[in-house]
């Protein structure tokens, strides 16, 4: 009897599939198809031995996976055919199948730079896959994420090779399973240029802020650089390099940067850089004194005090802390001990001379001192009266009927806006002086013009450690009159020995202000000496004492008058 069986198969491929009969069997069977299948094809079934055969069962992939089958029947010598048995066939879809190139390879990479290729993975087998390859350094996948390849496709894969210093690297493309599916991977990481020194560039003032590169092609073909430093950092931006050839870089501070530069220098060919750190130093403190002469000081009398202005701006990058020498007799106020003078800014100073206590030698200095800047000289000259009459800074009382006071610019601290049309009063002349009251006059600068406010300036200290702060107030004891296109001023109420900074300001009818006058200075002398007040004086008490003791006289007697009245109107009664 024919037995029957099952067996399995993948869509597409071929199975051997046994035949056996069962019972007596007394010699050789003849196997008999009784029906074909519907997906595949049979072969010619071949005897294995007495109760056994194999047929060949081929299953066309035009038909998807299922179920088919065929019947068969055995016969015997001078028997009957026995009954048909049927033959089950499975037919599942194959298992995927991955597949790759056996090696890739990414070539010379420039250090520091990377590169890029794409390996595929196909599925020839019947089932789809989902895969995670993986790579190890210098090696990168773009794309991490699994992946499902479908049978029959394939899926791509881009891998970076970015090695980080020269030399020869071997690694691995690898998907997991069993078998797993990998690929060799190889590549060259070169260095195309190299420079020395290759520590930080400091680009001090020692050296003109200033250094070089050295800089070596080391491959067999020419090299164009491209370079790129921070600003203020002034370098080429291109070099060529011949092959196997060296070449300098010149690497300068930026003269218009004096403060401190840092950043990164950086020097990039055919996708290959190099960095390197740099700084340039600050330039150091530059002082300039204004006046840039020094100061000629014309000598009155021995008791005379004197104050100028004198600033002091740092044209360097880097802030000078101060310190003065100055002779005898002479003060700066504030104290330079007390200030720092940053990059760019300037400090005003008022420097007295106390002219009793100053010896008068020519060669006087005031040294200004600063450990980040040179020694700054300001030489100061005395011209006694007789030899410089004519160049006297400021007047001597009593002075002369009309006479230019002289300005001092410098001192006019608050920006020069105008509110008005009005221009700035040109000129201040002096016009009187006495204890107490000055009078000054100035051509009327413009119609506009209707009335005039007069500023002294004062220093305020906000604390010791902080230069004066200058402030302009108005001045509240003053009159004005207009004489023939002359505009007179009178201040009143000054204290006698003293002297005032002072400017003009005209005001508009809607009391808008015009630029302030140039700052002038005025002095109320003292009193003159005054003899007959002492006359006057003695007088006063001399009449004092004589009225003092006339009426002592006269108490006296009016009392032994009513003594000897009493007296007698006693011896009368009795």
């Amino acid at each position: 009897m024919a037995e029957p069986t099952e067996v399995r198969v993948y869509r597409g491929q071929s199975v051997e599939i046994q035949l056996r009969a069962g019972g007596r069997v007394p010699g050789p069977l003849r196997y008999l198809i009784r029906s074909q299948p519907k997906q595949g094809t049979l072969g010619e079934p071949r005897a294995v031995d007495k109760n056994s055969a194999v047929i060949t069962y081929t299953h066309d992939p035009k038909f998807r996976s299922g179920a088919d089958s065929f019947r068969f029947a055995v016969q015997a010598v001078d028997s009957p055919v026995s009954a048909p048995a049927e033959v089950l066939i499975h037919v599942q879809d194959p298992p995927a199948k991955l597949e790759t190139i056996p090696s890739l390879d990414f070539g010379e990479v420039p250090s520091g730079s990377h590169s890029r290729q794409v390996i595929s993975v196909a599925n020839s087998g019947g089932t789809s896959a989902t895969v995670t390859p993986s790579v190890g350094l210098p090696w990168i996948l773009e794309d991490t994420s699994p992946q499902t390849v479908q049978p029959g496709k394939a899926h791509k894969w881009t891998i970076l090779f970015s090695p980080t210093s020269q030399g020869n690297y071997s690694g691995e493309f690898r998907i997991p399973g069993s078998p797993a599916v990998t690929a060799a991977l190889s590549g060259r990481a070169v260095e195309l240029f190299s420079i020395s020194p290759d520590g930080p560039l400091i680009l001090s003032t020692t050296e003109s802020r200033r250094t070089s590169l050295t800089l070596k092609n080391r491959t067999d073909r020419p090299l164009t650089l491209q370079v790129s430093a921070p600003a203020g950092i002034l370098v080429s931006s291109t070099v060529e390099l011949p092959a196997n050839a060296e070449a300098s870089l010149q690497i300068t501070a930026d003269p218009a940067s004096v403060t401190s530069v840092s950043g990164t220098l950086l020097l990039e060919s055919e996708g290959f850089r190099k960095e390197i750190s740099v700084r340039s130093e600050a330039v150091q403190a530059i002082l300039v004194a204004t006046p840039a002469k020094g100061f000629e000081i014309t000598v009155g009398t021995s008791s005379e005090r004197i104050s100028k202005s004198l600033i002091l701006e740092n044209q360097g990058g880097s802030p000078a802390r101060l310190g003065a020498r100055s002779p005898i007799g002479v003060v700066l106020v504030p104290d330079p001990s007390s200030v720092i003078i940053a990059p760019g800014k300037s400090q005003t100073f008022e420097v007295s001379f106390e002219i009793a206590g100053i010896p008068m030698d020519a060669s006087n200095t005031i040294e200004i001192l600063s450990e980040q800047a040179p020694t700054l000289s300001i030489p100061l000259k005395f011209i006694k009266p007789e030899s410089a009459a004519s160049v006297s800074t400021y007047p001597s009382p009593p002075s002369p009927p009309v006479t230019s006071l002289p300005t001092f610019p410098e001192l006019n601290e608050t920006p020069k806006e105008s509110t008005n049309d009005i221009p700035a009063i040109s000129e201040i002349r002096l016009v009187s002086q006495q204890p107490g009251e000055v009078q000054m006059a100035w051509t009327h600068p413009s119609p506009l013009a209707k009335s005039f406010v007069l500023e002294f300036r004062s220093l305020e200290y906000v604390d010791d450690n902080s230069p004066p702060l200058s402030k302009w107030t108005k001045f509240p004891y003053a009159r004005f009159q207009e004489i023939k296109g002359e505009v007179v001023a009178t201040m009143t109420r000054l204290p006698p020995d003293s002297s005032w900074f002072i400017r003009a300001v005209s005001l508009d009818s809607q009391g808008k202000r015009s630029i302030p006058s140039e700052s002038v200075r005025i002095s109320s002398p003292p009193h003159p000496p005054r003899p007959w007040l002492i006359v006057i004086l003695v007088g006063v008490v001399m009449v004092g004492v004589v009225v003092l003791v006339a009426r002592n006289v006269l108490q006296a007697r009016q009392t032994r008058e009513s003594d000897e009245a009493t007296r007698i109107s006693r011896l009368e009664g009795e």
